[in-house]
């Protein structure tokens, strides 16, 4: 049979934690909680308020209030799910809403706090579309190949490991960092310049200071369709060369090269993988 509940909202404003213990149970009065950590703190959402049975579809709203990095952690005395013991807030304003329903199972006949919603903040994020203009406030790290489609401002240092797709302007508040490698120029030509070693594939800022005139570096394996580059020469006083690998083009010269000026650079554009480069 289906039972339909109407959520039961509670009027006894807001929940203010901001300091106090370390453990805080709700005051089975208010919907909405805010809670501070200026240490790591736990919120207990209880089975009963003053020996009085909570009513079933009795929601509540559990904010974390600071940018403290401690967490809160919001453990429900008795959960829908073992595999959701509990839920931590780490990031300002991350918030989390549990409801008090009846007993899934025939050894609890109080009733338990299902979990809700989740709002992600810090910690892991897997698959999902987030719709609409984002905002990253901090630190985030990107693992998998991510597309963006709507317009995203990243106010803090953010890393993105592998692909990602921007489908409208993103907007970077610090700046960019793009990942950097330093290769020892060698030899006189393509056969003996210093080659980039596989793992060096997807640095953008490539750096190099020739200890004698005209020694070269080979830009790696390309493998990666549209890939840009920047070879830095920070020699003060020789020319930097830079090759492709045997069997590319550099200009549309096959195994050609180019000149970097000392303190100065060039951008490097491969549209395909079969290493033909095209300098600017």
């Amino acid at each position: 049979m289906i039972k339909n509940v109407t959520p039961f909202f509670l009027d006894g404003g807001v929940q203010n934690a901001t300091s106090g213990s370390v453990d805080v149970t709700w005051n089975g009065t208010s919907s909405f909680v805010t809670i501070a950590a200026s240490a790591a703190r736990n919120f207990i959402l209880p089975n009963s308020v003053g020996g009085k049975k909570i009513p079933f579809g009795t929601m509540v709203v559990v904010v974390k209030s600071d940018n403290n990095s401690n967490a809160i952690t919001v453990n429900p005395t008795s959960d829908i799910s073992v595999n959701v013991p509990s839920v931590a807030l780490s990031t300002q304003y991350q918030t989390c809403m549990f409801m008090f329903k009846g007993p899934s199972g025939s050894t609890n006949t109080i009733g338990e706090w299902a979990l809700l919603s989740f709002g992600v903040g810090g910690g892991s994020f897997t698959g999902g579309t987030v719709s609409g203009a984002t905002t990253f406030s901090t630190t985030i790290e990107v693992d998998g190949a991510a597309q963006f489609d709507g317009a995203s401002t990243f106010n803090a240092a953010s890393t993105f490991s592998a692909t990602s797709t921007f489908n409208s302007l993103a907007q970077f508040q610090g700046g960019m960092y793009m990942s950097t490698v330093a290769i020892t120029a060698a030899g006189s030509t393509q056969a003996d310049a210093t080659a980039m070693g596989v793992g060096d594939l997807n640095k953008t800022i490539i750096t190099s200071a020739p200890s004698a005139d005209n020694q070269g570096i080979i830009l790696t394996d390309n493998l990666v369709v549209n890939k840009v580059s920047y070879v830095f020469n920070t020699s003060a006083t020789n020319n930097l060369k830079v090759y492709p690998i045997s069997g590319g083009s550099m200009n549309g010269t096959l195994n050609g090269s180019v000149t970097i000026a000392p303190k100065s650079s060039k951008m490097f554009f491969c549209p395909d993988a079969a290493d033909n480069w095209i300098a600017s």
